[in-house]
């Protein structure tokens, strides 16, 4: 009987530990995953070009989806505001 006891609590050790692993995983994706975007090429165009760019795929649309492009990033969202022809 004690050693079921002794069992049980170390499969509830276990767990724990599986779950914090897991969160240490997901956390450690988040993060590759946000260092990978900081290294995007698109986040070396000049915003002159970026803008022009937006004004090239927002040809004639609603403006709710000039609104989207203020909402990817802060960068684009100053280069959208900037960017008087698109409102």
């Amino acid at each position: 009987h004690g050693e079921l006891i002794d069992l049980e609590a170390e499969m509830v050790v276990s767990r724990n530990r599986i779950e914090l692993l897991q969160r240490r995983e997901s956390e450690s994706r988040i993060r590759s995953h946000y260092i990978k975007s900081l290294l995007s090429p698109i986040r070396r165009l000049p915003p002159e070009i970026l803008s022009k760019i937006f004004l090239m795929c927002l040809d004639e649309v609603e403006e709710i989806q000039v609104l989207w492009l203020t909402e990817v990033c802060f960068h684009w969202r100053e280069v959208a505001l900037s960017t008087p022809t698109l409102w």
